[in-house]
């Protein structure tokens, strides 16, 4: 690297880190795309896309209440970076957001049959709460739309569902709650067949809560019914239950030292999921 540097093709940015000048840049991507075969430099991107997401996996862990979350999300068959603790990986996280983010944004515009991937890092960040403040969040949400956009012009259900689960956990946790009732409800009519029960039991469970706060106390039952019929044992590893027990540790872990990490949401979803247990033992 300090080669290149030496030769004029990169300049130092930070201790570890190069980039490239704005006009060197824009001539490697010229000559990339006349040189380089296409089928080649979507590889590259999506090999990219995947050490992230892979990473991602390597941060949650990295966080001491992250238990088995990896589980149900989207193993890849990647090691990507490992990191000493959960700081470590925070600081790698804020550091690469403007990547994550640029990555993901151009896989979806130009390789969509790739874009499980970006649904399922986007899922990795969504469910462990590691994105700081609004300002990310805003991003994540923009990223999000396009997503959405991106899934909606191909034929898998699950992956629709997902991205919409997705975007209204977003939409719930900045307050919208007509958008994630809008986003959940469409989640649910697509995996009615079974397809994803933990998507289908996250996306139910969170639509019972949106209700509740629109004071619609009967739906909210009604939908919270349908998640407990494929929540599973809370004990059992491979259950939506456990899943979304873990991810409410997840959440107490980094709001303990992150003053910027908001679990107000996650902790609303489970005190009133509780009542609505309490309420529907009793119809």
């Amino acid at each position: 690297m300090e080669h290149l540097v030496e030769a004029g093709l990169l300049e130092p940015h930070s201790a570890d880190r190069y980039r490239f000048h704005d006009l060197v840049r824009a001539f490697a991507a010229r000559r990339a795309e006349r040189e380089d075969a296409v089928a080649d430099r979507e590889a590259a991107l999506v090999r990219l896309t995947m050490f992230l997401h892979a990473t991602l996996l390597q941060a949650m862990s990295a966080t001491e209440q992250a238990g088995s979350l990896s589980i149900h999300l989207f193993s890849v068959p990647l090691t990507g970076l490992r990191f000493a603790d959960a700081e470590e990986a925070r600081t790698w996280l804020l550091a690469e957001h403007t990547l994550l983010v640029s990555v993901f944004a151009r896989v979806l515009r130009d390789i969509p049959g790739a874009s499980t991937i970006v649904v399922a890092a986007l899922s990795v960040i969504a469910s462990s709460g590691l994105f700081a403040g609004p300002a990310h969040q805003r991003e994540l949400e923009r990223i999000t739309d396009q997503a959405v956009a991106t899934t909606e012009r191909g034929d898998d259900l699950a992956l629709k569902a997902q991205i919409r689960h997705i975007r209204a956990w977003l939409a719930f946790i900045r307050g919208d709650l007509a958008a994630a009732e809008t986003d959940l409800r469409e989640a649910i009519r697509r995996l009615r067949d079974g397809a994803d029960p933990l998507t289908f039991f996250m996306a139910t469970r969170l639509l019972s809560v949106v209700l509740v706060d629109q004071g619609r106390s009967s739906e909210a039952v009604m939908f919270f019914a349908e998640s407990e019929t494929v929540a599973g044992a809370e004990d059992d590893p491979n259950s939506p239950a456990y899943f979304l027990q873990q991810v409410a540790r997840l959440y107490t872990a980094l709001s303990s030292d992150r003053a910027e990490v908001d679990i107000a949401a996650a902790r609303h979803v489970y005190e009133v999921s509780d009542r609505l247990r309490r309420e529907a033992a009793q119809r």
